[in-house]
This record gives structure tokens, C-alpha cells and sequence, in this order.
């Protein structure tokens, strides 16, 4: 089986709960702590998105694979892809024309194949070879589900109120509740 890795390279702009909403569930009236707020946000995020398996906000990653199968799955609430490349067996890379694939964005996870009559290239025999690079993520913030924005927010309040690793003679754990909420979005893979 081909090995296939993800990475991000642009990060969300926006975030799913806004500093608002976060000042609002932490009972914060004032501005003083909006930088530490800011980063429980992007921290809740990011936990939620690995709880789940799911892209937030939207976001661009970069798919590498050795080689293209038939159908190339990608992320979760796939929005666009922005090219596909790959090495050809002289070892120059080469763009797949977009007129040459198909983009499936209304799955759970997003998948890309040849068009009709059409083929994957053949690649060169390395690691790697196949480079996708690709949007995803809920197109808007009143796109996520409630249930995530409702996590994040009590994830955000916990950290805000507990803000050591761990308090002497008491664990702080994540809250039970955060992982109940995340649990009903959670990516299953079967």
C-alpha cells in the first residue's frame, strides 16, 4: 500500500468561537486577557479538529503518496483542490490538468479520481511522487456544528480557570462533557 502523509501549510484565518464568545463563557468583562484567550482558541481548535478528524475553518493542505490509486482520498469537508502534481518517470514534475480528474466534495471525505475515459499518469518509482494540495474545512463559522463550538468553549473556560498542568492533589483533566460534545461529530473509519 502506498504510503500517504498530510501536512497543513496555511492555517485558518478565522476560528469556529469567536474572542467574544470565549470573553462570554469565561465571564471576562474587559480586554486585559485576550492574548491568552486567543490561544486557548486556536488550542481548542486544534483539539477539537484531532478529536473529530475533522478541518474546522478553512485550511490548505499538501497530500503526498507514492503513487495515485483510483481514487485519491483526501480531508473531510473538502472545499477545492488547487493542483495535482506528480513526478513523471524521467523524474521532472509534471500538473495534471484539472479537465483530466474529478473533484468529490459531497462525501464525507473529500476524494479526487480521473474523469471519465480519463487515467492517472504513471509516475517514477519513488517516495512521494503524487503532491496534492488541496482546501478544506466548513466554508464559514455558522457552518460548524454547534455541538464543536459548544466544546471548544467549555475547553476554553477550563484552561482559563485551571491554568497549570496539574493543580497538587487534584487532576484537571479535560472535561468529560468536551469529549461527549466532540464525540458526536467524530470521524469514524471503518
Amino acid at each position: 500500500m502506498a504510503d500517504i502523509t498530510f501536512f497543513r501549510t496555511v492555517d485558518p484565518v478565522d476560528e469556529p468561537v469567536t474572542l467574544q464568545e470565549a470573553r462570554d463563557q469565561c465571564r471576562l468583562d474587559d480586554d486585559v486577557e485576550d492574548g491568552l484567550i486567543s490561544e486557548y482558541i486556536a488550542a481548542a481548535r486544534d483539539y477539537a479538529e484531532r478529536v473529530t478528524g475533522l478541518p474546522l475553518m478553512p485550511q490548505t493542505y499538501v497530500m503526498r503518496a507514492d503513487c495515485f490509486s483510483c481514487e485519491m482520498p483526501l480531508k473531510p469537508n473538502l472545499i477545492e483542490v488547487e493542483s495535482v502534481k506528480y513526478i513523471d518517470t524521467n523524474g521532472d514534475q509534471q500538473t495534471v490538468s484539472p479537465f483530466n480528474y474529478v473533484v468529490e466534495t459531497n462525501s464525507v471525505i473529500g476524494t479526487i479520481y480521473p474523469d471519465y475515459g480519463e487515467q492517472w499518469p504513471s509516475t517514477r518509482h519513488q517516495k512521494k511522487a503524487v503532491e496534492v494540495t488541496f482546501k478544506c474545512g466548513f466554508a464559514s463559522r455558522a457552518k460548524v456544528p454547534d455541538t464543536i463550538k459548544s466544546a471548544m468553549k467549555l475547553l476554553i473556560n477550563h484552561w482559563h480557570e485551571n491554568r497549570s498542568a496539574a493543580t497538587a492533589g487534584a487532576m484537571t483533566d479535560i472535561p468529560y462533557g468536551v469529549d461527549m460534545l466532540l464525540g458526536v461529530n467524530k470521524l469514524w473509519r471503518v
